[in-house]
């Protein structure tokens, strides 16, 4: 049986944060999450998923940008996974964090909260992890770009949303590691199962970690 093709929604504007770095809007009465956009864009949204209270969605458009947006620091923005909310200014972050906090808490959890104080920002925005994780495998990694000018038929899975070498979440020096350490491992890539989903055992990881007080 032929799937259903969804909508291509056109000017839809952005109204809120959701969890796991996606924004979100309504569209006739239903939730639509989109990830990398900010609330005040205005954008085309291709969805991708629909549910009978809530659909996905991806942007295939900026029509108009936010005047929140700001342009995302790390050259690797959404390709490696990570640091969804780059396009948000920090103070922005901590203001919708805070909100999503207040509403579990009040609205789901129903309990009734005193007046509560500004979450305290970190000094260090970035460059601040100190772990890097890399998963092999002998399949290349495709971005939406490749995807589009495929024509759609290519699937990522979940599993190949891998951490770059250097992204404004590391410091330097874990990076710079990282890289190295890919270098050496490429040739020896195509061992890695093409789907570690499906045997476990064979997947390939590397680690690198770096303690700040010892």
């Amino acid at each position: 049986m032929k799937k259903k093709k969804l909508p291509l929604l056109e000017n839809i504007e952005i109204t809120g944060i959701a969890a796991e770095g996606k924004a979100l809007t309504r569209v006739d009465d239903m939730v639509l999450f989109v990830p990398y956009c900010v609330p005040g864009d205005i954008v085309d949204i291709q969805v991708t998923r629909k549910k009978h209270s809530f659909m996905e969605g991806r942007v295939e458009r900026i029509v108009t940008p936010s005047p929140t947006r700001c342009e995302p620091r790390c050259k690797h923005y959404g390709e490696c996974g990570g640091c969804k909310w780059q396009i948000l200014p920090y103070e922005e972050q901590l203001r919708y964090k805070q909100q999503q906090i207040v509403d579990n808490l009040t609205r789901i959890g129903k309990v009734e909260l005193p007046e509560i104080s500004p979450i305290l920002g970190s000094q260090e925005i970035y460059e601040y992890r100190n772990k890097l994780e890399f998963t092999f495998s002998d399949r290349k990694w495709l971005s939406w770009d490749t995807i589009r000018a495929a024509g759609g038929y290519y699937r990522v899975p979940p599993h190949a949303r891998n951490q770059q070498p250097h992204t404004q979440r590391y410091s330097r020096v874990r990076s710079f590691l990282g890289y190295h350490f890919l270098q050496r491992a490429r040739p020896r890539r195509t061992t890695a199962h093409p789907d570690p989903t499906l045997q476990p055992q064979r997947r390939d990881h590397a680690y690198c970690r770096m303690g700040r007080r010892t």
